[in-house]
């Protein structure tokens, strides 16, 4: 039964049958929610309109749809200095030199974020889910697909990242396998 403070008293068997078909009422409310949600985003997608959320993207203005000019040239740049071969350690560093920055108030380039941007589909007018691409964006492009294509090129797994697994582990102490085997003796 629930008590007249609203407290649900577990300790009959009325009570206990409330709260179980309140959480029942919860969870439904909670499905329905959500795929409520993730139609209104596939039906977004499927227009080729960003789903929105987040940060800003580099070379986009808050609607997530008007290219930046002055971002657009920065873009263009890193994709040009990439498929140079220069590296994005290289590319950040010297961006940070001129005081161009990243979006959301980051301080500094992060190579890994430099090369996401240059190398997400959205900069080639490509709408995406989870980094995939799904179909022509209704936003403008700041790369040519030719263009944006070379540059994911330039990563086996088509960003600068690669895949987590490729990377190795790094041990926590400069001889930890030394000084494991000697824990056990």
């Amino acid at each position: 039964m629930v008590t007249a403070d609203g407290r649900i008293n577990l300790d009959s068997a009325n009570g206990r049958m409330i709260a179980g078909i309140m959480a029942v009422i919860a969870q439904w409310e909670a499905e329905t929610t959500r795929e409520r949600v993730t139609r209104a985003l596939e039906a977004r997608r499927a227009q080729g309109l960003p789903t929105g959320g987040g940060k800003r993207p580099f070379g986009y203005e808050a609607d997530f749809m008007t290219v930046r000019p002055e971002e657009a040239r920065v873009i263009r740049e890193v994709a040009r200095r990439v498929l140079r071969g220069e590296s994005l350690r290289g590319i950040a560093a010297d961006l940070d030199a001129r005081g161009i920055r990243p979006t959301a108030g980051a301080k500094r380039w992060k190579p890994t974020d430099l090369g996401g941007i240059a190398s997400s589909p959205r900069v080639a007018g490509v709408a995406s889910r989870q980094g995939k691409p799904v179909g022509k964006a209704a936003w403008d492009p700041i790369l040519d697909r030719k263009t944006w294509e070379a540059v994911r090129a330039t990563w086996p797994s088509g960003g600068p990242a690669g895949p987590r697994s490729a990377r190795p582990a790094r041990a926590c102490c400069p001889d930890s396998s030394s000084a494991a085997a000697a824990g056990r003796r």
